[in-house]
């Protein structure tokens, strides 16, 4: 939906392209609203139109920024610890662990180990990418 109406979409366009009713499209769309993926024009009923939340597109653009270098890392190592994080993005140990904390929950890297020892395998949908 958000590929295809990224200038917005309304609960019909939703319904048409997920074969839904409308009050199943409704609940759907307010489920997108509260995980923060769209945000509402603020018009209700039949003008009320939904649009990208910036900060899906932010993070969009942050993933683009760092699943290229991470594909081509893991062709050649089998993990990653924040020491070769920081050195392979330029960033400070706190943001390696907040960017590395961030690439688990989106499923790109999988945690093993802990504190010290902690270290990054790729996660599945880092290889889904990688396999396309």
């Amino acid at each position: 939906m958000l590929l295809g109406h990224p200038d917005g979409f309304s609960n019909e366009d939703y319904r048409k392209l997920s074969n839904l009713d409308r009050n199943h499209a409704y609940r759907e769309i307010q489920e997108l609203i509260a995980m923060g993926i769209v945000i509402s024009s603020g018009a209700a009923g039949r003008g009320a139109v939904f649009f990208p939340s910036p900060n899906l597109l932010q993070t969009r653009s942050w993933l683009e920024s760092r699943v290229p270098k991470l594909k081509t890392y893991f062709k050649v190592h089998e993990q990653i610890d924040n020491t070769e994080y920081r050195k392979l993005f330029n960033v400070t140990r706190y943001s390696a662990t907040r960017e590395l904390k961030r690439l688990v929950e989106e499923g790109l890297k999988n945690l093993l180990g802990t504190r010290r020892g902690a270290y990054y395998v790729e996660g599945s949908a880092l290889k889904k990418t990688r396999d396309k």
